[in-house]
């Protein structure tokens, strides 16, 4: 009786585990950029309802950054969802080390390409004569979250990090697992204990140019409206 009780209880407990390993952490992070520049950061955090309290200091640090936090449900999932809305995101990037180590000393986060080629960090610019070509190209490293303990190690394996970037316009190349309807939202599904690859490339109108082209049609149409008047004022005094 006393063996069955203890085979049974082993089983339970590896059941509960099971179900916690199975959904330990949903953690997706949602950057979306404007074309002038400003930005949104979501965050979103859901897992199972015993192991809520341990997002607790998580929470905490975050709405300490400026994030707003609100309670959110999903099934029998449980978390938060935190928003943080910024003018720049050159000024003010989604993490300090990110902030170190990608924005310029001066700082501008404008959709709008540079006027020639240069490269900033994980950018680089292309200029051509009619487009610019942007890539990015960086390594989100996760090496560093692993353990030796095999159950800790099961629930980091088991957890679902998601990196999510919606862009003004489609992206030309990527390398995300998944991408939206519009082509706009790129999404990479991030692997703890491993280097995480991440690429797109996209093309936008090169400023420069458009400018000239529009300062050339405004001239030619200034001339065509002289020439017009010139010739109206000439009939008239010929009549």
């Amino acid at each position: 009786m006393n063996r069955w009780k203890k085979k049974t209880g082993f089983l339970l407990i590896l059941i509960s585990l099971s179900v916690l390993i199975g959904g330990c952490v949903d953690a997706d992070m949602h950057v979306i950029v404007h074309w002038d520049g400003s930005g949104e950061y979501r965050l979103k955090m859901l897992t199972h309802p015993l192991l809520g309290r341990e997002l607790g200091p998580l929470q905490q640090r975050i709405e300490n950054a400026g994030y707003r936090v609100k309670k959110i449900r999903e099934g029998s999932r449980r978390g938060w969802l935190a928003v943080k809305k910024v003018e720049n995101i050159a000024e003010d990037p989604p993490g300090q080390d990110l902030k170190r180590e990608f924005t310029p000393k001066d700082p501008s986060a404008s959709i709008g390409p540079l006027p020639g080629d240069q490269e900033q960090g994980p950018v680089k610019v292309d200029a051509r004569t009619f487009t610019c070509l942007i890539r990015f190209r960086t390594n989100v490293d996760l090496r560093s979250i692993q353990t030796a303990n095999q159950l800790e190690q099961a629930f980091l394996d088991a957890a679902e990090l998601n990196l999510k970037l919606t862009l003004p316009l489609k992206a030309e190349k990527h390398n995300a697992d998944s991408v939206s309807g519009d082509g706009r939202t790129m999404t990479w599904h991030l692997k703890p204990g491993q280097n995480n690859p991440v690429f797109f490339q996209l093309k936008v109108p090169n400023p420069v140019t458009w400018a000239l082209i529009g300062l050339g049609v405004i001239l030619l149409l200034i001339i065509l409206t002289v020439g017009l008047i010139r010739r109206r004022r000439r009939r008239k005094t010929a009549a």
